[in-house]
């Protein structure tokens, strides 16, 4: 039987460009010292990251590119930066303060005065401490006077504009908050993790922001927060500080990642219908113990080495089973951030080469590959609830018999370039 080609996951993202988990915007409203917390679902568009497994800050895993209207429900709470949050009733009834080493949803990471951000004539944003001089103006020639020669007054420099101090400023849109998050709480947050925030990881930067109600009443701050999501949106409980944990987005052998369409879903039992088997998680410093390789690098070293891990977990070569090796890579801001280690998993494309095969069954037993879409999962997770610690049950032991599945006769190309869109 022919080898099947492998594929990183640089090849097959750009078969499965919308690949990452939809975020969830927690929006509240500071009373005195008291913050009015209301949880509300945002799909965020998709941004393309430079290759693997790596969207943007604020791109989605998944799902159709759909925007949902926020979902409030209001519950008094005191959020402070340094502190952590938790609750476990789907309404966040019994929101409160726990210690950072015990499970927690978010931590918050500070917060911002939106009343003293500066907009230029493009509605750009302006840096902190970027207009302390406004221009001037073009040069004066020597020995030109103070006054034009028409005795007219030349224009001033622009009036400073600062849109949401104003009492009557309008309410933010879904994609203003979203803008506002990204500019603000991303960069707030990395420089509360001293800059070791992985932008390609699992923890995602989130935001606290005032309601509708006490905006009117000229509420404008936002609190900034890390948060760590399923695919569909749900929060994984985190124990310990962000700052001490691994920001690799790897899940441990054994696990599979469901299946929505062509797309990622949340983990699943491997006996259902899914898209990739973790079959590996590999430490690159291992192999590249100083500086930061390229992504040929890693995939020369990852090719041999997860279809090596791949044999060994199923008991046998993968691509017999209709399947293939397949990896993840490091970008050079997850390097810089300090992450290391990448999965190797197993998967499939459909025949047209639209995204994700459906596989079902685990790769160590009798697996079947489907041809066509996957339907959405039966079960999902509201964005912002709680869910489970626990992942799906892992597969039995190996059982080195071959299964009946025949391999695809269209196999994708594999390739480590990223392509034109950096996907």
């Amino acid at each position: 039987m022919d080898e099947m080609p492998e594929m990183s996951e640089q090849s097959e993202q750009r078969q499965n460009p919308r690949r990452r988990n939809t975020r969830v915007i927690m929006i509240g409203a500071v009373l005195g010292a008291t913050a009015v917390l209301i949880a509300t679902a945002l799909a965020i568009l998709p941004v393309g990251g430079p290759g693997g497994d790596r969207p943007s800050p604020g791109a989605e895993r998944g799902g159709e590119e759909t925007e949902q209207e926020p979902q409030p429900y209001q519950l008094v709470f005191e959020a402070n930066p340094g502190e952590c949050l938790f609750w476990t009733e789907d309404d966040a009834s019994d929101i409160r303060t726990v210690t950072c080493g015990e499970p927690h949803l978010f931590e918050v990471t500070g917060k911002v005065d939106l009343a003293q951000i500066q907009v230029d004539d493009n509605g750009e944003v302006v840096p902190e401490g970027g207009e302390d001089a406004p221009p001037a103006g073009p040069a004066a020639a020597p020995g030109a006077g103070t006054e034009p020669s028409d005795g007219v007054e030349p224009p001033g420099p622009p009036e400073p504009n600062f849109p949401y101090a104003d009492e009557d400023a309008p309410f933010p849109t879904p994609e203003q908050w979203l803008e506002l998050k990204d500019q603000q709480c991303v960069p707030l947050s990395r420089d509360y993790l001293s800059g070791q925030l992985d932008p390609y990881g699992r923890f995602s930067v989130n935001a606290f922001t005032p309601d509708r109600d006490t905006w009117d009443d000229g509420d404008r701050t936002m609190h900034c927060a890390l948060q760590l999501t399923t695919i569909s949106g749900g929060l994984y409980p985190i124990t310990g500080r962000v700052a001490e944990l691994e920001q690799a987005d790897v899940h441990e052998p054994g696990v599979c990642l469901g299946i929505n369409g062509a797309n990622l879903a949340d983990p699943v039992d491997c006996a259902e219908p899914h898209a990739q088997e973790i079959v590996s998680v590999i430490d690159l410093s291992d192999q590249f113990p100083d500086a930061y390789p390229g992504t040929d690098a890693q995939d020369e070293y990852l090719a041999p080495a997860c279809r090596e891990a791949s044999t060994e977990y199923a008991g046998m070569p993968v691509v017999d089973k209709g399947v293939v090796p397949s990896w993840s890579t490091l970008a050079p801001e997850s390097w810089e951030a300090g992450t290391r280690k990448v999965k190797c998993f197993v998967a499939q494309l459909l025949p047209d080469g639209s995204g994700y095969a459906p596989i079902t069954g685990s790769v160590t037993g009798d697996i079947t590959v489907g041809d066509q879409p996957a339907p959405p999962p039966s079960e999902t997770v509201r964005p912002g609830v709680p869910v489970p610690t626990e992942e799906p049950s892992t597969p039995a032991e190996p059982s080195g018999e071959p299964s009946d599945a025949v391999p695809p006769s269209d196999a994708p190309d594999r390739s480590g370039e990223p392509d034109s869109e950096g996907n």
